[in-house]
């Protein structure tokens, strides 16, 4: 490839250097994410990076989010984010609803989660008798005070037992969240289909939507509360 230039070069020495090669590309700063798992970290990110006179905050159902400086227009803004995050133990309990569970593989899940159900004992119990129902074709029914009433057999002896149809767990449903509710959780006796199966249990939460809604909500207020001289708005950013 043939290059051809004029030079005027003025120099001290009398000595021109031309060195051949390609430079660097220019650095171009794209902004940085922030993505964050908890509502006290998007407050902890918001207040170490972000200013009251230039952040601009917006909050949606589905996440937060902070414009650390909303006055920067020649490159990409950085922002902090949070998704709201679902718990661990949100995640252990939906992970369970709507399975069939035996009479042991229930006895571990109340174990496991013995400090968060309500009447536990009670429950315990109930489930541990379990065994003792023998006559499975139809002999249990739904009283008016939500139990199931199911005949049994121990030897000789025969009486009933009674089993709640909602059991409450006491649950925090997004990480690392101080917001705690009593959550409803509906409790079905799946009779068997074969002739020598035994009944199983299986656990729903037909309104686990609200429940998720109001946790959101209390994360929504609290940021709110710790960022009251941040510009918050309803909505979301592009």
């Amino acid at each position: 490839m043939e290059e051809k230039f004029n030079l005027n070069v003025q120099t001290e020495n009398g000595e021109v250097i031309i060195r051949h090669g390609e430079a660097n590309d220019v650095f171009q700063y794209n902004g940085f994410r922030y993505e964050l798992s908890s509502a006290e970290s998007f407050v902890k990110g918001v207040k170490a990076k972000g200013d009251p006179k230039t952040s601009v905050i917006t909050y949606s159902d589905k996440k937060v989010v902070a414009v650390t400086d909303c006055t920067v227009t020649d490159r990409t803004q950085d922002k902090i984010v949070y998704a709201f995050q679902k718990s661990e133990q949100f995640k252990e309990w939906y992970s369970i609803f709507g399975l069939s569970l035996t009479q042991k593989e229930m006895l571990d899940l109340l174990r496991i989660h013995e400090h968060e159900i309500e009447d536990y004992e009670k429950l315990l119990i109930a489930v541990r008798n379990f065994k003792y129902v023998t006559q499975t074709e139809g002999d249990f029914t739904r009283t008016d005070d939500d139990n199931y009433v199911m005949s049994i057999k121990v030897k000789e002896a025969e009486g009933t037992l009674k089993m709640p149809r909602f059991i409450f767990v006491n649950m925090v449903i997004l990480n690392e969240s101080q917001f705690t509710q009593k959550i409803e959780v509906q409790l079905d006796i799946i009779k068997p289909k074969d002739e020598g199966d035994k009944l199983s249990f299986k656990l729903s939460c037909p309104i686990m939507n609200r429940y998720v809604k109001d946790a959101i909500k209390s994360e929504t207020d609290s940021i709110k509360s710790e960022l009251t001289n941040y510009l918050l708005l309803a909505g979301t950013q592009e």
